[in-house]
């Protein structure tokens, strides 16, 4: 393994105090302002609802454009919106290595760090459930304006289960895949920058 930096995010930068409430809404911060060799290129988020519950499973794609290998601090918030319940669980992965990337949970958020050797993509997922009584679920996107760079591409799929019926989306769906169980509403977005949440609202009673 070659050399290496950190890139960790501290609380207070010249004389600025930032509250803990405005930190922990911070998703995949740039950390470095000075510079910043790594980008979030893409990501491809799945959430499913069954049975007043929300799975999860987001795919992050870094890369880091320079030599040094650099160790990346992520903190990553669970939308409280709607009455969401804090996640029941969370695992965190790393998909290059196909191991368990360890995590704190802290304010409503996931504390965890990643190595990304130089020149390389990093892949990592995140898997969650919530519990989502007002049949409305909110997952975080506007803080993607925080890199200063849209995303290359995005994929949103939406999959409704046991006759839910969707009832609204802030971004209008390109398709949807129909079958017994279920029903899917796919995005593609290419440079993306979003500049609202991701939020579904769904009817309908359990068979």
């Amino acid at each position: 393994m070659g050399r290496s930096y950190s890139q960790s995010f501290r609380f207070y930068f010249s004389g600025w105090n930032f509250p803990l409430r405005w930190i922990w809404g911070l998703w995949l911060l740039p950390i470095i302002t000075f510079s910043q060799p790594v980008t979030f290129n893409r990501e491809r988020i799945e959430v499913s609802v069954i049975n007043n519950l929300s799975w999860v499973k987001g795919t992050y794609h870094f890369v880091n454009h320079g030599p040094l290998d650099i160790r990346h601090s992520i903190y990553y918030p669970f939308s409280s919106a709607n009455h969401q319940s804090k996640p029941l669980s969370i695992s965190v992965n790393d998909l290059n290595n196909q191991t368990a990337i360890p995590f704190t949970e802290l304010s409503g958020s996931a504390l965890f760090s990643l190595l990304i050797p130089g020149n390389t993509e990093k892949i990592f997922q995140v898997v969650y459930c919530q519990a989502v009584p007002d049949s409305t679920f909110e997952y975080i996107l506007t803080t993607t304006a925080a890199w200063h760079k849209p995303l290359e591409h995005a994929e949103y799929v939406v999959t409704l289960h046991n006759g839910y019926r969707l009832k609204s989306i802030t971004l209008p769906y390109d398709y949807q895949s129909v079958r017994e169980d279920s029903i899917s509403y796919f995005i593609t977005r290419e440079n993306f920058m979003p500049d609202t949440n991701l939020e579904i609202k769904w009817e309908g009673n359990l068979p």
